[in-house]
């Protein structure tokens, strides 16, 4: 249940930190394609892949919806309100597609 837990709070932290950074493009020639946020955004699937590969495809589920759901709220009080919902989308459909890939591949 600790694993559970530790996962589902780095998840939230993870998708957080990413959607306030998204708003500070890298200076220089990639600011237009480039922000903060694409380094910190990976982190998400280190920790699906973790759980997965720890406790199994089920509690990895579980990381991603409970993360999805805590990381949602604080995107909106922290984050652009679009910001929050684009990413909230992408990050659901994405994760779950991750965790059964991942999950068939191992």
């Amino acid at each position: 249940m600790k694993a559970i837990i530790f996962g589902v709070l780095a998840m939230a932290v993870t998708v957080v930190a990413s959607n306030i950074l998204v708003e500070y493009p890298l200076p220089g020639v990639l600011a237009d394609w480039l922000t903060y946020g694409a380094f910190t955004y990976p982190v998400a699937f280190l920790v699906t892949d973790l759980t997965n590969r720890a406790r199994g495809a089920a509690a990895a589920r579980v990381v991603v919806l409970a993360g999805f759901a805590l990381a949602v709220v604080l995107s909106l009080i922290f984050a652009d309100t679009r910001i929050a919902i684009a990413s909230g989308s992408a990050f659901l459909i994405a994760q779950m597609l991750d965790v059964t890939v991942f999950d068939k591949l191992r």
